[in-house]
């Protein structure tokens, strides 16, 4: 495993998001909005130096696409952060080109080892609801830590915290990480209270 080599090192840097269609979608009218990660992504690059992938997704090929074509290239392996925003529900999120939902249980197979010694977020509502399997997910693909919102969320209030942790994760180390994890929590104690937002 790729963990064992970087324990003392600063590993939360380069970032691959997968995002779905907000706008144009199946929601109702009500759960739309012309809202993306884009200008977080492109502060993050800015201010750190570091590099990010974006993708838009619809469908499970599409998804299923963009992590073998990332994971089969040895040059993608330094992107540690793996940033999923969707529409969501319990252990599951929308790709809005599929009737029904994502179970992370299907999303961890999809490409064996893509995942692995990464921190998963997923920017989605209720996707951490279930705990069970949000850590099998984890046990299942290897990911360094899993994290995301157990409750129906705000779109504006979970792109602030989705910045505040993003930016948190620059300067996480392996080694430190349980640490580390706790001061970020600690400092945005109200905003994680309110939104349920919780790291595996």
């Amino acid at each position: 495993m790729l963990l064992k080599n970087l324990e003392n090192t600063t590993v939360m840097k380069n970032i691959i998001c997968f995002e779905t269609e907000w706008l144009y979608n199946h929601q109702d009218k009500q759960n739309r909005f012309n809202l993306n990660t884009q200008p977080i992504l492109q502060w993050l690059k800015e201010f750190y130096n570091i590099e990010v992938i974006y993708r838009k997704i619809l469908t499970r090929n599409d998804i299923g696409y963009y992590m073998d074509y990332f994971n089969d290239r040895r040059r993608f392996k330094n992107y540690q952060i793996i940033y999923i925003a969707a529409h969501g529900t319990s252990q599951s999120i929308y790709l809005e080109g599929e009737e029904d939902p994502l179970k992370l249980s299907e999303l961890a197979q999809i490409v064996p080892g893509f995942f692995e010694d990464r921190i998963v977020h997923f920017s989605s509502c209720t996707t951490m609801r279930n705990f069970e399997a949000v850590s099998e997910f984890k046990k299942q693909t290897h990911a360094l830590r899993v994290s995301g919102y157990c409750k129906k969320v705000d779109a504006m209030d979970s792109a602030i915290l989705d910045m505040a942790y993003l930016n948190a994760l620059q300067n996480f180390k392996v080694k430190t990480i349980e640490k580390e994890a706790s001061k970020f929590q600690q400092h945005y104690a109200s905003l994680i209270d309110y939104l349920q937002f919780q790291i595996v």
